[in-house]
């Protein structure tokens, strides 16, 4: 994935490594769903884009939801 500079290209990694970690475990109890809030600051918008990309591209089902904070509810 490309990013715009090296800083976005790692909190991105930082982020994704997190919600595959939650993934995994969820798998390992049995569950099918988990949701992410995603407390971001300004360069968030790149940073979920990419997520989102990341997560369609590996065939899980996503939704966003955004209010104080962006909530992603996946799905596998």
């Amino acid at each position: 994935m490309e990013f715009k500079n090296e800083d976005l290209k790692n909190k991105f990694e930082s982020h994704k490594n997190k919600i595959q970690e939650n993934i995994d475990m969820g798998k390992s109890m049995g569950v099918n769903k988990i949701s992410a809030i995603l407390a971001m600051d300004d360069e968030s918008e790149e940073i979920q884009r990419q997520l989102v990309s990341w997560l369609l591209l590996e065939g899980y089902r996503i939704s966003l939801k955004k209010e104080d904070f962006s909530i992603l509810m996946i799905e596998w």
